[in-house]
């Protein structure tokens, strides 16, 4: 069963991905949950506290979470910042847990991963987080064959486990004797969490009405802006390295006529300072470097001075 099947069998519930593993993963369940939920925010740059992925996974805030951490944090695969989790990318040893897409090696590491999609439950709901996920791995895998060993190998549990979850699935009905997943009840498909839309990012938007100044540079400069958005999060920088970049260039820049000429020359600009910076990371330089932030802020500066002087001298 695909996403798109899932979305029409259960309309309206927040669908999330999950990594698909391979027979040489060690991780339980837990662990690969939460391991899903930091690359899925790895994805966007993003780490996350204790609480939202309790809040992604259904899992205990305090004794599951913490759990799956330590161990994803002792095999090299996640990491704290501050406040923050981070997933970290598999190296050469650990990269053979986990199953990849075909032709995405060029792509960011965490947008490599194959994965399958499950709901996530409502803390009140009759089924558990195995259930849950038994449940979705199941349409996942519709139409395959499938053993109770199997199942266990794929989610990371015993096979007791898998054998009790499944009578649970059958006494609900949510899955038949060939442990095919039944359509669920209306009532049923209230058990797992409502679906948020989250509205795009638009770099202007989070300057409130700033580009609405009343002058024709503010106006233009407002498209200018979202594409340099678009450009900078293809780069890798998060959405928060977006907004202080541009409110770097201006608080720098000041007036709206050389703010405007800067970033209507800044895709061509922009892609410059990139392959510099991947030119230093060739040569060895800078390896931490997650993205060109540090070149684009001192070049950016420079640009700037030039500008102003070129206008205002």
């Amino acid at each position: 069963m695909n996403y798109k099947e899932l979305k029409l069998r259960y309309f309206k519930r927040h669908l999330t991905r999950i990594v698909n593993i391979t027979r040489d993963n060690p991780l339980g369940l837990t662990a690969i949950l939460v391991y899903s939920c930091l690359v899925n925010r790895a994805t966007h740059n993003k780490g996350c506290r204790q609480a939202t992925i309790s809040r992604a996974t259904s899992l205990h805030e305090s004794t599951a979470v913490p759990a799956a951490l330590k161990v994803l944090r002792e095999h090299g695969l996640a990491e704290k910042r501050g406040a923050y989790w981070w997933a970290v990318e598999p190296t050469l040893e650990t990269l053979q847990w986990f199953r990849y897409r075909q032709a995405t090696e060029g792509q960011k590491w965490a947008r490599r991963f194959s994965y399958w999609w499950t709901g996530v439950r409502k803390s009140k709901a009759p089924l558990t987080t195995v259930q849950t996920v038994l449940l979705f791995k199941l349409a996942n895998l519709s139409g395959r064959r499938v053993t109770v060993r199997g199942l266990a190998k794929l989610l990371g549990v015993d096979t007791k486990t898998v054998m009790r979850a499944l009578k649970k699935l059958k006494a609900e009905n949510l899955v038949d004797a060939d442990l095919l997943p039944n359509k669920p009840t209306t009532e049923q498909v209230k058990w797992f969490r409502v679906r948020h839309e989250q509205p795009p990012f638009v770099l202007s938007q989070q300057f409130g009405s700033v580009f609405e100044a009343d002058c024709d540079e503010a106006i233009l400069t407002k498209r200018l802006v979202d594409r340099a958005g678009e450009l900078l999060l293809a780069a890798d920088f998060s959405e928060r390295q977006a907004v202080e970049y541009i409110d770097s260039v201006l608080r720098t820049a000041k007036r709206w006529p050389i703010i405007f000429a800067f970033m209507s020359a800044f895709e061509t600009f922009f892609n410059e300072v990139a392959a510099q910076h991947k030119a230093n990371v060739a040569a060895g330089k800078y390896m931490k470097a997650k993205n060109c932030r540090g070149l684009l802020a001192v070049e950016t500066e420079k640009k700037l001075k030039r500008l102003a002087v070129a206008r205002y001298h």
